[in-house]
């Protein structure tokens, strides 16, 4: 199943928010949804520039992972079920809700239930991105018949740079994402207690821990060098360069994508050093 996606809240920003940062994150574990921009017209008539990108249901994964569609569990944001059932995600919750896992025999329990490798990449990315429209939504989580739990990074236009209310403010790569999910000091929606739970309670495992700063740490030597981040975003700008314009025309925009580029540039230059204080 295909979607066509217009970039959400960056669209007529730079256009490219959402599958610059899901790709960047391509042969590192993480499920995303793959791209192709397009230009699109209806019935005809010029339509603008939209991304072709896979849906995300348990038929994705399937081809993803090469199971059976059958035997996958998809649930989204506070357990809700989309395939499958919740039951086996709710009584993991249960059991670390009432469990000390700083000891690491109750800590093995859960190792078994969940793909902690992929899970930890899936917050340092979220982390580092500044993703301010999660972990409180943009949820998506599955897993087949005798695996492993495992997460879904999607819908990061929130993240990166200045946000859709006010793209004036171009120093977001200051905030400190890590203890707007570590703290406690918990909101109703964005970081809701239930959302940030898990990871809340998995940090205090030493194990985790350690897992979790290294892959960070490795993902900040590698993946989100500001060289590497930066040739990501040309190479995808490149892509959509020459529809920009008629993209621009067709929706009577006065605004300049090239700034709203420039900003996440600026936000990947930055955002390393912040990230590793």
């Amino acid at each position: 199943a295909l979607v066509l996606r217009n970039s959400g809240q960056d669209w007529m920003r730079s256009s490219m928010k959402d599958i610059m940062l899901t790709s960047l994150m391509r042969d590192s574990g993480l499920d995303f949804q793959e791209h192709n921009p397009v230009a699109t017209y209806l019935n005809g008539e010029y339509w603008g520039m939209y991304s072709i990108r896979e849906k995300i249901n348990e038929h994705m994964l399937a081809s993803k992972h090469n199971i059976d569609a059958d035997d996958i569990t998809l649930l989204t944001n506070n357990a809700e079920e989309i395939e499958g059932s919740n039951e086996e995600y709710l009584q993991l919750i249960n059991y670390i809700t009432t469990t000390n896992l700083t000891v690491d025999s109750n800590f093995e329990y859960v190792n078994e239930q969940i793909d902690l490798t992929e899970y930890a990449l899936y917050q340092a990315s979220n982390i580092f991105f500044n993703n301010t429209d999660w972990p409180g939504n943009n949820i998506k989580f599955w897993k087949s018949d005798g695996g492993k739990w495992r997460w879904i990074l999607y819908d990061t236009d929130f993240s990166f740079s200045g946000q859709w209310w006010d793209w004036s403010v171009n120093n977001h790569y200051l905030v400190n994402t890590l203890d707007f999910v570590l703290s406690g000091n918990q909101t109703t929606w964005a970081n809701a207690p239930w959302a940030t739970f898990m990871l809340r309670n998995l940090i205090e495992n030493l194990e985790f821990r350690n897992k979790f700063v290294n892959r960070y740490a490795d993902e900040l030597n590698t993946r989100f060098l500001a060289s590497n981040v930066v040739q990501h975003f040309n190479d995808i700008y490149d892509v959509i360069l020459d529809e920009v314009p008629d993209h621009m025309e067709r929706w009577n925009s006065n605004d300049n994508p090239y700034y709203f580029v420039e900003q996440m540039i600026n936000f990947a230059v930055n955002r390393p050093d912040y990230a590793k204080e």
